[in-house]
């Protein structure tokens, strides 16, 4: 191989590592800081609702397919599934969106999801 050869490989291979850095990883959500405030019930079952703050700072999209909230603490239940999504913390009648995907674009975040 001459050198030609050798920085021709080498910039194809830094070419092809930029490019899956920049555009090809698949997306991972992360929740951005702690919830502030959370609402409570147990009149009819176990409710919990938080705002949460979904961010996927990687270029793919990523879908949060099966939510859970997972509890330490004896006397509730280990795990509480994804039930429905509410547009605020305070509890109304005014109807609420079941449990569905969240799909969250690359580089971009979702404030205000409700769970």
């Amino acid at each position: 191989m001459t050198a030609a050869d050798v920085i021709a490989t080498c910039a194809l291979a830094f070419t092809l590592a930029s490019f899956w850095l920049l555009y090809a990883r698949a997306g991972k959500l992360e929740i951005v800081g702690e919830p502030r405030s959370y609402s409570f019930a147990a009149s009819r079952g176990f409710i919990v609702t938080l705002p949460l703050v979904f961010t996927n700072a990687r270029p793919l999209a990523a879908v949060a397919i099966n939510v859970r909230l997972r509890l330490d603490k004896p006397g509730f239940p280990s795990i509480a599934p994804f039930v429905a999504t509410r547009d605020g913390v305070k509890p109304e009648d005014t109807g609420r969106k079941m449990a569905t995907s969240i799909v969250i674009q690359g580089r971009c975040l979702i404030p205000g999801v409700r769970l």
